[in-house]
């Protein structure tokens, strides 16, 4: 028997302050767990809000170990493009020349061999810099390189944008006549 019903019993309370002292009590129970539950609520959406912070930030990081990988991948395939495909200088039996040519502010001297130079000159061959050093690339694979990172060369000439002169255009067949009657 609780404390009320003892009370009622003995005739120290009648039923209505009972009634009214347990609809208080159930009363002050149900709000104490409403802000319990408020509290509870509050602190289950700053868990959440944490968690969601907690995944953002590893993802930005991820992305960024990701883009590194990538920077890193790119750089040894400049590298190992370069190495594989170098050309030359010159052969030890071939006439050399100084060829000069700009890298960024700096003007620099490569002894190259003449066709080397003339092959450069027309765009068929690249400069490409890689530590410090500089290595003659063929046009098909600098453009390769442009398309991972173009810091990597040096000098490429594209001759397509210059005019062209009528002289230096060979016509083969400039000693043969057009036939009047010609139909095309």
């Amino acid at each position: 028997m609780n404390l009320q019903e003892q009370l009622l019993n003995a005739g120290l309370v009648d039923k209505k302050r009972a009634a009214k002292a347990k609809k208080e009590k159930y009363k002050k129970n149900k709000s104490n767990r409403q802000q319990n539950n408020a509290i509870v609520d509050r602190d289950k959406l700053e868990i959440q809000k944490q968690i969601a912070q907690k995944k953002e930030q590893d993802r930005l990081l991820n992305l960024e170990k990701e883009s590194a990988a990538r920077d890193k991948a790119i750089l040894a395939q400049i590298k190992q493009i370069i190495q594989a495909h170098q050309i030359k200088l010159y052969q030890d039996s071939e006439e050399t020349v100084s060829f000069n040519f700009q890298d960024g502010k700096l003007i620099k001297k490569l002894s190259i061999s003449l066709k080397n130079q003339q092959q450069i000159i027309h765009g068929f061959i690249a400069i490409a810099k890689w530590e410090q050093i500089y290595y003659l690339i063929p046009k098909s694979i600098a453009e390769k390189i442009i398309e991972r990172n173009s810091s990597y060369i040096v000098l490429l000439n594209d001759i397509s944008n210059l005019p062209i002169e009528e002289t230096e255009i060979e016509d083969e067949y400039a000693d043969y006549e057009i036939p009047d009657d010609l139909m095309w």
